[in-house]
């Protein structure tokens, strides 16, 4: 197996196991904000709440390969950690702004529902 196919097969299964997880959490985060709406008596449509957080949450799976590369090429343990702080900083802040200006914004064009949900990142705000 060349050197190629062996960082896309990592990077399918980084993805693949991120998904997995993530939805999960997506799921958890959907029933959690239906217990919100509910105990707030408003009115909301599962499939609209479900969707909203697969697609947040899903938004975050797709960095999961990079992080995990780069914390893996950049290790912090105890003897290469000053070497690599300087690089996973700039790596991070670089996948921060990603997400933020890129993907974020994305999901707030193509999420047609009435829901508006920003990210962990932006306050939490939730609008049932």
């Amino acid at each position: 197996m060349t050197r190629r196919e062996n960082l896309i097969r990592t990077w399918l299964g980084l993805w693949g196991w991120g998904f997995a997880a993530y939805t999960v959490l997506g799921i958890m985060g959907g029933i959690q904000d239906e217990v919100f709406a509910i105990r707030e008596h408003v009115a909301f449509r599962w499939f609209e709440v479900l969707g909203s957080n697969l697609i947040g949450h899903w938004g975050n799976a797709l960095f999961v390969p990079p992080v995990v590369l780069l914390v893996r090429r950049f290790p912090l343990d105890g003897t290469h950690w000053r070497r690599s702080m300087p690089a996973v900083l700039l790596g991070t802040v670089a996948l921060f702004f990603v997400m933020r200006f890129g993907v974020e914004q994305l999901e707030l064009m193509f999420l047609t529902t009435r829901l508006f949900r920003l990210s962990s990142f932006v306050n939490n705000i939730y609008n049932l």
